[in-house]
């Protein structure tokens, strides 16, 4: 008896022992679910919005750009987009291997994918695929309950109506790269299936054709579809672009320039500046830029010989051949050096003890001025550089809008080339030769030039003006932009001479584009050949003479070039064309050029 009594203590101290134990955990847990629900509240709260609600960047819709008579030729279309949470990642792989059942999606696709996916900001939608058809699409839709995370949007994309019509002016948008991206803290660049301007106007008028994002807040599931929207802001839309291009003489141009293997062609406006065609051949498909061009793509543009993806019209430098040769010649006039200067072509001239030829072998006999525009003549530019020199002739070349650039909206633009003597020596750290001189005044040598200089060039000598060339009446800002042209200040007596003789060119029987005059306007033009080869002496003195161009391989014939302006009394328009190793400038540049003008004026008249 006295030893069960000896038990019940121990008993007591175990039970007390126990239960304090257990209400120290119940003190503990109701301890934290006070800390948890009252404490931490707001934390605990925001973190399950942001597992229930998301925000959308909503891309705004692009400017249109049309031609100038309105008609669209850069537009947009709808397209459905196949999009993924980036929070529902670690479901993705099981996901994505079931989608690619439903869509193709190649290797290299779904590499770039899983990389962006890395890379993307938190409560972001990746793009996998744009421009599903609706048979993808309501494929897609059946078995949107497998598909863990994925939602299908519509939205627009870009698209190019003419093809490769405008492909070197407008350019073209693509999606957003590491390297476009300038604000790290502009949602907008981060949002999915927004485009940018690459290259050309696109990118030139990236800001004016953008407009500004718009925002969406909606619920979405634990599977990352969504539910419910709570929110809207609509995006503002992109103002609209209206170029100077003229859409029908374009499509003309393109035509006859596509029977040769690389051109170029521009037509100015010499009143207002407006370039009203400028194409450059051969020219690429913009549109396959627009969702992310495939290598295979990328690589049969990218390694055409004839140069597919430059604009060969701003950037492309040529030498001028004798269409230099005007300026050569307004440089003798300034310098009152032509008056009494009589000059006798017998098919060469010695300077320096060297000969230096004439196009014409048998010579042109005794030449003036207006004859040695109107058949070219070269011994008379030769001796006319030596008494000016290359530093006067550099000084009217560019008061011309010959070697440099212009302030315009596109790029990228080359500045060509018009060579003096400080030039050659930083350059080249040598002297400059009086052959340098003689090479330089018939547009060979160093002097290189665009075909947009080559147009401004002849749209200055038509008007006497500073023309400068535009591609819209507004500037990338929005501003209008005023072209008011001030005067050259070159002698108007200067001016007539020289268009007498380009007037001769054409219209005259000994003119070296005699047989090609326009069934409209009038033309005044220069021809010129650019050689690409250097012909040695015993070529040139061979019985057979010098090799003809058809003889040679494509790569070594001469270049084709033709300026001219219309109509000659009132002066409208100004064209440049260049033919790549086209041969002589007078049967193949000037017809193109003629032709060109016949069409304007049809086009003109018919309205």
């Amino acid at each position: 008896m006295q030893k069960v009594r000896s038990y019940i203590p121990m008993l007591h101290r175990r039970s007390f022992m126990m239960f304090t134990l257990q209400g120290l955990a119940f003190f503990g847990l109701g301890a934290r679910l006070y800390y948890l629900q009252h404490l931490q509240e707001k934390k605990y709260k925001t973190l399950s919005n942001k597992n229930r609600f998301k925000v959308d960047i909503i891309p705004p819709k692009r400017g249109l750009i049309s031609d100038a008579n309105g008609k669209i030729i850069a537009d947009a279309k709808r397209v459905f987009r196949v999009e993924i949470l980036k929070e529902t990642m670690f479901e993705f792989e099981k996901s994505f291997n079931f989608l690619k059942s439903i869509i193709k999606i190649s290797p290299e696709q779904s590499e770039k994918i899983l990389i962006k996916a890395k890379r993307a900001r938190p409560y972001t939608s990746i793009l996998i695929q744009e421009n599903i058809s609706w048979r993808e699409m309501s494929r897609l839709q059946v078995n949107k309950n497998d598909l863990f995370g994925i939602n299908i949007t519509l939205g627009e994309t870009r698209k190019y109506i003419y093809n490769n019509l405008f492909s070197h002016i407008i350019g073209y948008v693509g999606k957003i790269s590491k390297q476009d991206v300038k604000d790290k803290d502009d949602p907008l660049q981060f949002a999915s299936g927004f485009e940018i301007g690459k290259s050309g106007l696109e990118k030139s008028y990236e800001n004016y054709l953008r407009g500004s994002a718009g925002a969406k807040q909606v619920e979405v599931n634990v599977s990352g579809q969504i539910v419910n929207e709570i929110s809207d802001i609509q995006p503002t839309r992109g103002q609209d672009l209206e170029i100077s291009i003229d859409l029908d003489l374009q499509k003309y141009i393109a035509k006859k320039l596509s029977s040769y293997r690389s051109a170029s062609m521009v037509v100015i406006n010499v009143e207002n500046g407006d370039i009203k065609a400028m194409y450059s051949h051969p020219s690429f498909d913009a549109n396959l830029f627009v969702s992310g061009i495939s290598y295979k793509d990328w690589n049969k543009i990218r390694t055409n010989k004839y140069g597919k993806l430059v604009n060969k019209s701003l950037s492309g430098q040529y030498a001028p051949g004798s269409t230099f040769k005007i300026i050569v010649a307004l440089t003798a006039l300034k310098h009152n050096i032509v008056d009494d200067e009589k000059i006798f072509c017998k098919g060469y001239t010695e300077i320096s003890g060297r000969k230096y030829h004439c196009w014409k072998k048998t010579g042109h006999g005794k030449v003036q001025l207006i004859k040695s525009i109107r058949e070219s003549c070269d011994i008379w530019y030769y001796h006319m550089s030596l008494n000016v020199g290359i530093d006067n002739i550099a000084e009217m070349a560019k008061k011309f809008g010959l070697g440099i650039k212009y302030d315009f909206e596109m790029s990228p633009q080359s500045s060509g080339l018009i060579p003096t003597k400080k030039w050659k020596q930083q350059n080249r750290n040598e002297s400059w030769y009086k052959g340098d001189t003689v090479i330089s005044s018939i547009g060979q040598g160093f002097v290189l030039t665009t075909p947009l200089q080559l147009a401004v060039m002849t749209a200055r000598i038509a008007t006497g003006k500073e023309v400068t060339p535009r591609i819209s009446k507004y500037n990338s800002n929005g501003e209008l932009i005023q072209n008011e042209f001030s005067d050259l200040d070159i002698d108007k007596k200067h001016l007539d001479i020289v268009r007498k003789g380009m007037y001769d060119v054409v219209n005259h029987y000994r003119g070296t584009a005699r047989n090609y005059k326009t069934s409209g306007w009038d033309m005044a033009g220069k021809t010129g050949t650019s050689q690409v080869r250097t012909i040695s002496l015993s070529e040139r003195e061979s019985e057979e003479g010098i090799i003809k161009n058809k003889n040679l391989d494509w790569e070594y014939r001469d270049h084709a070039l033709f300026v001219a302006y219309a109509p000659v009394k009132k002066p409208k328009y100004a064209v440049a064309c260049v033919v790549e190793h086209g041969g002589s400038g007078s049967s193949v540049a000037t017809p193109l050029v003629r032709d060109t003008l016949n069409k304007l004026y049809k086009l003109e008249n018919s309205t």
